[in-house]
């Protein structure tokens, strides 16, 4: 009995480490990070919804666009004794670079200037009736550039670092991605946005048997595109070692874990469409939102008309008459 619990604890025990490998090592820091947090909905939804006259219809698309262009950009420091020192050093270097990447026709190569400024140090001043006093004197001089190098294949990236290498540059500063259908992909998620959008109208014109001319309609929209530069993620490597021996003090020396990124895209699940879903490397992601509000025209108000009175003015007119015996008589005329 006993041989069995311990093969069934083994055995349960090799499970949880196959499924642990599938998630990756990142699943270990990752949530305790607020973009793994669960967000719940801000309302609980029940059966007794408040309803109203308004018709709400949301679509949101997503499209992965791969980049059509790389610029990566390299940056290159010299310091020198001399002014013509320096710029001999740096060109020297850039050459390197130029010459052993030009025979590649698909690889254009920019230098950008940064600085160029004079370097100091301290000099001791000995005074007779003060203390050392302390001056700048020109050292050298110290020139900053960058050097940008547009390629169109990603995997043209691994001979550029091996030809900055061999000039000792090795501060690659940034990679960027570009497209040229980005226009092109935006037209498409309207297109198809729009589309989804008229049938969730119809549907829920079926279902409420409403005629859409007795209402009005507003419509927002926007777009947001996201560079893969925004999009990696710190990861730092951790495994915390708990020492097996309490009994006895002992000091403990930790080696340090390396900290490094990952490329953590934005998530499909909250999309009603997504084209070209499946991604394998970086991409430029564009996102777009249609809403379209529908709220019943306000109905005319009519004016109940007053019945218009008419009036008639008549006139009476009466003639008075002295008799003879001096009385008055009116006499209607």
């Amino acid at each position: 009995m006993k041989k069995t619990i311990l093969v069934i604890a083994i055995i349960a025990i090799s499970m949880v480490e196959i499924f642990a490998q599938v998630r990756g090592n990142a699943s270990f820091t990752s949530f305790t990070s607020p973009q793994y947090a669960t967000v719940l909905p801000a309302k609980p939804t029940n059966t007794y919804a408040v309803f109203n006259n308004d018709i709400n219809v949301r679509i949101k698309g997503m499209v992965n666009v791969k980049a059509d262009s790389y610029v990566a950009i390299f940056g290159l420091t010299q310091t020198g004794k001399t002014a013509a020192e320096v710029n001999e050093l740096m060109d020297k270097r850039i050459k390197s670079i130029t010459n052993d990447l030009s025979s590649n026709k698909n690889i254009s190569i920019y230098v950008d200037m940064l600085s160029f400024v004079p370097v100091y140090e301290y000099d001791i001043v000995k005074k007779l009736f003060s203390k050392d006093t302390y001056n700048e004197i020109p050292k050298g001089f110290e020139l900053k550039k960058n050097i940008h190098i547009r390629y169109k294949n990603p995997n043209f990236l691994n001979p550029i670092i091996s030809s900055c290498s061999k000039a000792e540059v090795y501060n690659l500063v940034r990679v960027d991605l570009f497209s040229d259908s980005l226009e092109q992909m935006k037209e498409q998620l309207m297109e198809k946005a729009s589309k989804i959008l008229k049938q969730r109208l119809k549907h829920k014109a079926d279902i409420l048997e409403i005629d859409y001319a007795d209402y009005k309609r507003q419509m927002d929209e926007g777009f947001k595109v996201v560079y893969p530069i925004e999009m990696y993620q710190q990861y730092q490597a951790y495994v915390n070692n708990k020492l097996t021996n309490t009994k006895y003090d002992a000091n403990s020396s930790h080696t340090k874990k390396t900290t490094t990124h990952y490329y953590k895209p934005v998530v499909d699940k909250e999309f009603d469409f997504v084209i070209n879903p499946r991604i394998f490397e970086p991409v430029i992601q564009i996102m777009y939102e249609l809403k379209i509000r529908a709220y019943l025209k306000p109905k005319p108000t009519v004016k109940k008309e007053e019945p218009i009175i008419k009036t008639k003015t008549i006139v009476k007119k009466k003639v008075i008459l002295i008799m003879a015996d001096g009385k008055l008589k009116e006499i209607d005329i």
